[in-house]
């Protein structure tokens, strides 16, 4: 942690917090996975029906995966008794820049840090083409 990541991971899209979802989904193209949320989902986990956007990311040059950028659609979440909240930012719609193999997440400026920090989240702006984004992959998988 703390450690400062140069690669195209760190830079692609420009600084993406507080945009709403339209101008992310310019910046960052095609999604690569859209898995739409399911609020009515049980399972395992407080985030069990979430939603999620993917964009894995290439380097320009090598083609080598260097990333991906995921955004979560959170559901709302019960809290244990004792259980301590996430930071308010993990329960809006967010952005996460991650490594490859999804463990560590960077912020804005390309620094390694807590998967549960603030800086790991970053919020944008839910928009009608985030809810059109997932209102259509739903309909595509329900053909």
């Amino acid at each position: 942690m703390g450690r400062v990541i140069t690669s195209h991971i760190a830079t692609v899209g420009g600084r993406l917090r507080g945009r709403p979802y339209a101008e992310v989904r310019a910046l960052l193209g095609e999604p690569t996975r859209v898995i739409p949320p399911n609020r009515g989902q049980s399972g395992r986990g407080p985030q069990a029906g979430a939603g999620l956007i993917e964009w894995v990311i290439h380097d320009p040059t090598t083609r080598e995966v260097v990333g991906s950028i995921r955004l979560d659609m959170p559901t709302p979440r019960q809290l244990k008794p004792n259980e301590q909240p996430p930071p308010q930012s993990a329960e809006n719609p967010h952005l996460a820049r991650l490594l490859p193999g999804g463990l560590e997440h960077i912020d804005e400026q390309g620094v390694v840090v807590p998967d549960d920090s603030t800086s790991a989240h970053i919020e944008i702006e839910e928009d009608e083409a985030l809810r059109d984004a997932f209102a259509h992959e739903r309909g595509s998988r329900n053909r």
